[in-house]
């Protein structure tokens, strides 16, 4: 996948981990060509997938001392997928603590183009950038073997990857990578340069095989502090993905007309 879904990233000053570290052998895989295979599998999922849907839950709101997200804020989805193309049928939107009825979801559906676009734009500045391991990203980043890592039960490569340049479009952080698919399984980063008034971003991003070698976002959970003056806020934003139906028929209807496809 060239797009990761995320803005997704950790704000790494340590790196902190559960599974068992292991040494790399001398007679072990190269860095070379573990990014080649990490590539191979975009490729290889990108083609395979030809029309699929999930259900997208988005929770957002004020960050707890103890890291729990308090759920100000709901959107709930069923999201069809063809190509480039996303159609989304809202499930269940709460905004401030109160949920919203099916007339007001309605509206929704009827937002002009313009807010659309606005909040399209507004989210993709959290949960959008190109892969680093995208062949035309290559020359602007660093890459780092660090170490063999076992989570749960597979075994991974983790990769340290690092911008060349400050840029809010380039991240940097840590890609544990299946050592069997080459598939990127979780992830934790930070952009390479906070947007305008955020102090701070740290994104984890957990992906879970739904067919062997078919690797797709489970979790992506994102953690801001945003500041102007002597104003400062932490909130954190949770999505999920779940019930992935991959290859199933879609009307070509389905993506025609106005849609409710951008995040609200």
């Amino acid at each position: 996948m060239t797009k990761f879904f995320s803005l997704f990233f950790f704000l790494f000053t340590g790196l902190t981990t559960s599974g068992a570290q292991e040494a790399l052998e001398e007679s072990s895989i190269t860095l070379s060509e573990i990014l080649q295979g990490i590539r191979k599998q975009e490729v290889d999922q990108k083609s395979f997938l030809k029309n699929y849907s999930y259900i997208g839950r988005i929770v957002s709101g004020k960050l707890h001392k103890n890291g729990e997200i308090e759920e100000e804020n709901l959107y709930e989805s069923r999201v069809f997928v063809r190509g480039d193309l996303r159609k989304t049928e809202i499930l269940k939107i709460i905004r401030k603590g109160k949920e919203l009825t099916k007339e007001e979801i309605e509206e929704e559906r009827s937002v002009e183009d313009s807010k659309r676009e606005e909040n399209r734009k507004r989210w993709e500045r959290f949960f959008s950038y190109t892969s680093p391991f995208n062949p035309e990203m290559e020359k602007r980043y660093l890459y780092q073997l660090l170490w063999e890592e076992r989570m749960g039960d597979r075994m991974t490569y983790l990769l340290k990857v690092k911008a060349r340049e400050k840029d809010e479009a380039l991240i940097n952080g840590f890609f544990w990578v299946d050592q069997e698919t080459f598939g990127v399984i979780e992830s934790r980063t930070k952009p390479a340069k906070n947007p305008k008034h955020i102090k701070s971003m740290k994104t984890r991003f957990t992906a879970e095989e739904v067919e062997e070698g078919i690797w797709l976002p489970h979790t992506i959970r994102t953690e801001v502090t945003g500041g102007f003056l002597f104003f400062k806020k932490k909130f954190g934003i949770l999505m999920t993905f779940e019930d992935y139906q991959l290859n199933i028929p879609l009307r070509d209807d389905l993506f025609q007309g106005k849609s409710s496809d951008e995040l609200d």
